[in-house]
């Protein structure tokens, strides 16, 4: 299976299974061919004080 470079992360709740998933780099050639690339799952991006930051908005439906 042909991959990207992603980034893992989790989302914890209380009381609910741990989500965990891929977050994927915009501009990584390798989004081209990898064949579970999702776009909905594409951090936004932008320079910070100390480098680059990564950021993506998970929202959890709760009972």
């Amino acid at each position: 299976m042909l991959l990207t470079r992603p980034g893992a992360s989790a989302a914890l709740a209380p009381n609910q299974p741990i989500l965990t998933t891929q977050l994927y780099f915009p501009g990584e050639p390798g989004n081209n061919w990898d064949q579970i690339f999702d776009p909905a799952l594409l951090m936004a991006v932008q320079d910070g004080p100390k480098g680059k930051i990564a950021t993506f908005g998970f929202v959890l439906n709760l009972p």
